[in-house]
C-alpha cells in the first residue's frame, strides 16, 4: 500500500516494488483513481483507491487488506478552496487517520519518507511536525521505519523545477544568507531503491535513517551547476540576511511553485540540515546518482516530454531513460526558453466551495476530547452573548441562533456510532450558513499524546457567496477558535496550579 502513489516519489516506486507483493495505490484525486480503470496506470499499480486521509472512514476503508505500507503523504498543496490550516496540522491529522487505520488491519511495517530534521534544539515549526508526524504513525504500535532526506531531484520534481525556473527567469540572482548552507540532494530512483529495500525488513523496524546523494553542494552551487547545464549565464550576488519570508516568497513566485511548499523547503536549507552520513546507503551498497546527472536528466526530461503537453505531469517508471541525445536537449532548451518547462501544481477543482479550517489547541489536564467539545457548545455563547444562543438537545445536536432569528444559523449532528472519548465528530446537516452539505463536519481529536487537540472544520460549503464568506464568517470562525485555544490554555492553568 502506497499512500501518495501520484506524487513524485509514488510514481516511481513500482519499478522497485512491484516483483514483491501486490501494489495498490492511494490518491484523493477522483481522476487518477478513475484513469487506473483504463490501463493508464496499469503498468505502475495493480489497483488503485480513492481516498481523502482526512476521513478516518476512508483511511479505514483504504486500508483493507493491506500487509505493509509506504506513507508518502504530505499537505503542502492545497486541499480545498479555502483552508486555514497550518501544515504541521494537516499532516499530523492525516496521519493519524492512517495510523488508526493500519492498527485495525494489522499492518506489519509502515516506511516514512520526510524531510531532514535540524540537529539543534530549536526547530521551526514548519519542521518540527515531521518528527510529530513520525510519532503520530508509530503511535498505534505499528513499527516504523522513517527515511530522512533533503531534496529529491529527478525529472519531474518539485526541488528540479525550482531549480531550473530559477535559473530561466532570474537574469541576477541576490541569494540570502541561506544559499550558503550545504545539504545532499539525492536522485529520485536511488529514493524508490532505499525504499524497496527497508520494506518490511524486521532490521529496520524503529529505525530513523538520514539519506542523501553523494555530493555535498550549497543552494548556490546547485543553482550554479544547474545553469550550467542549462547553458545560461547567471551572476550571483550576496545578501547578509536570511529575510526568510521575503525570499521564500520570491523564490515561490519566480517557480511557480506553492508558498507553503518553498517555506519548508527554505527553512531546511536556513537551520543547516545536519548532512547525511549516508549510514544505511553505505550498509545497501547504494553509491547514488551526481547531483549533475540528476540534473542533466531533468533538463532533458522537460525539454523532450513536459513542453509537449504543460498541463500534466510526466509519469515516469524508475528506469525511464530520455531517448533523445542530452546535448540536443540542452541546446534546444536554451533556444526556446523554460517558461513551460514544467507543469503547474494541481489546485482543486473550479466549481467546488469547500472550506477546510483546521486549529491546534491544548488540551487541558485530566481532560478529553469529549470533554472539548461539551466545553465549546457551552463557552461559545458566552462569548457572542447576548447575540448568540446555542441549544444542545438530548442527542447532543446543537443548534447555534442569533437573536433575534427563529431560524439557527447552523446545525451540528453528533456522529453517536463514530464518536469516542478522544474522539468527537459531528455532522454539518443545515442551518442559513450551510448550503446543502455532502460530507461537512467538525470534529474534535486528540493527538500527540493527548497533548493538544485538533477541532478540524472539513469539507464545509458555505451559503454566503464565496466572497462575502471569506470576508465574514470565515474570519469569525478563525478568530472564535483562537479565542476558545486562550479559553482552554487558561483551564489547563487552572487545573495545574490547583
Amino acid at each position: 500500500m502506497v499512500a501518495g502513489a501520484n506524487g513524485f516519489l509514488g510514481r516511481h516506486l513500482p519499478a522497485y516494488l512491484d516483483e514483491r507483493a501486490r501494489l495498490i495505490g492511494l490518491s484523493r484525486d477522483p481522476d487518477v483513481v478513475e484513469g487506473s480503470a483504463t490501463g493508464e496506470n496499469n503498468r505502475r499499480y495493480d489497483a488503485w483507491r480513492l481516498c481523502d486521509l482526512f476521513s478516518r472512514r476512508d483511511a479505514l476503508n483504504a486500508l483493507e487488506g493491506a500487509d505493509r505500507a509506504v506513507y508518502l503523504v504530505h499537505s503542502g498543496r492545497p486541499s480545498a478552496r479555502l483552508s486555514q490550516s497550518e501544515i504541521r496540522d494537516l499532516d499530523v491529522l492525516c496521519a493519524d487517520n492512517f495510523a488508526r487505520a493500519a492498527r485495525s488491519h494489522g499492518l506489519s511495517h509502515i516506511v516514512y519518507v520526510s524531510g531532514l530534521l535540524p540537529d539543534q534544539p530549536n526547530v521551526p515549526s514548519q519542521l518540527a511536525h515531521r518528527s510529530e508526524v513520525r510519532d503520530t504513525l508509530g503511535s498505534t504500535g505499528v513499527p516504523v521505519t522513517s527515511l530522512r532526506t533533503s531534496l529529491i531531484l529527478g525529472p519531474g520534481g518539485t526541488s528540479s523545477e525550482v531549480l531550473m525556473r530559477l535559473v530561466s527567469r532570474l537574469p541576477l540572482m541576490i541569494l540570502p544568507a541561506w544559499a550558503d548552507n550545504a545539504t545532499r540532494p539525492i536522485d529520485v530512483e536511488d529514493m524508490a531503491r532505499l525504499v524497496s529495500r527497508v520494506v518490511g525488513e524486521r532490521d529496520c523496524f524503529g529505525h530513523d535513517y538520514d539519506v542523501g546523494g553523494p555530493d555535498l553542494l550549497t543552494f548556490r552551487a546547485m543553482l550554479a551547476t544547474t545553469a550550467e547545464l542549462m547553458g545560461r549565464k547567471r551572476p550571483m550576488g550576496n545578501t547578509p540576511f536570511d529575510a526568510i519570508r521575503f525570499s521564500s516568497a520570491w523564490v515561490s513566485f519566480f517557480s511557480g511553485v506553492p508558498y507553503a511548499m518553498i517555506r519548508q523547503l527554505v527553512e531546511g536549507l536556513r537551520t543547516e540540515p545536519r548532512p547525511s552520513n549516508r549510514q544505511l546507503q553505505k550498509m545497501l551498497g547504494i553509491e547514488g546518482r551526481s547531483f549533475r546527472d540528476s540534473m542533466r536528466r531533468s533538463i532533458a526530461a522537460a525539454d523532450t516530454h513536459e513542453l509537449e503537453d504543460s498541463s500534466q505531469p510526466r509519469q515516469l517508471t524508475a528506469t525511464d531513460e530520455t531517448s533523445v541525445d542530452e546535448s540536443t536537449a540542452l541546446a534546444r532548451q536554451s533556444q526556446r526558453g523554460w517558461r513551460r518547462a514544467l507543469p503547474a501544481p494541481r489546485s482543486p477543482k473550479r466549481g467546488t466551495q469547500h472550506v477546510r479550517s483546521v486549529q491546534r489547541l491544548p488540551l487541558p489536564a485530566g481532560r478529553d476530547a469529549r470533554w472539548v467539545a461539551r466545553a465549546y457548545a457551552d463557552w461559545l455563547p458566552t462569548l457572542m452573548r447576548p447575540f448568540l444562543d446555542v441549544d444542545v438537545d438530548p442527542h447532543r445536536t446543537v443548534a447555534f441562533y442569533l437573536w433575534p432569528m427563529r431560524r439557527p444559523l447552523l446545525v451540528l449532528e453528533y456522529a453517536d456510532d463514530v464518536s469516542h472519548p478522544d474522539r468527537q465528530l459531528y455532522w454539518v446537516t443545515g442551518g442559513i450558513l450551510a448550503a446543502k452539505q455532502d460530507r461537512g463536519r467538525l470534529e474534535f481529536r486528540e493527538v500527540l499524546g493527548r497533548r493538544h487537540v485538533i477541532a478540524a472544520l472539513h469539507e464545509f460549503e458555505p451559503a454566503l457567496p464565496w466572497f462575502i464568506y471569506l470576508w465574514t464568517q470565515a474570519v469569525v470562525h478563525l478568530w472564535v477558535m483562537r479565542r476558545f485555544a486562550d479559553y482552554l490554555a487558561d483551564v489547563d492553568e487552572d487545573s495545574t496550579t490547583q
